[in-house]
């Protein structure tokens, strides 16, 4: 499991969920902040994988996920909000993520 992968998988349950993903959202789900975002998301895999991330990090990716045409570059300049693409795909993935998260609780990225 590599971070762009993770960070993927966050912005696809985001929207999933019908949610926004933010910068901000993506770095507490991986640092594991305690908050409204803990409540909802707290049993996802992806929470809590690295307590000290940083948002250039984040950005590193996100750029890289746009080049790889997982989200707009629009969405990766205007820093709103994320979405994936590929939607049928996105919930393809939801499931997939829902069904298999013990699992993926296990892999360290």
């Amino acid at each position: 499991m590599n971070l762009n992968q993770l960070i993927y998988d966050i912005i696809l349950t985001y929207y999933v969920r019908g949610m926004r993903a933010y910068d901000t959202s993506i770095a507490t789900n991986i640092r594991g902040s305690i908050g409204n975002v803990s409540k909802h998301f707290k049993d996802y895999y992806y929470f809590g994988k690295d307590k000290d991330i940083g948002y250039s990090a984040i950005r590193r990716r996100l750029e890289y996920l746009v080049k790889l045409e997982h989200i707009e570059e629009k969405e990766y300049n205007s820093r709103k909000y994320y979405e994936p693409k590929d939607k049928e795909k996105a919930f393809k993935r939801y499931l997939y993520i829902k069904a298999k998260n013990e699992e993926l609780k296990k892999i360290d990225f």
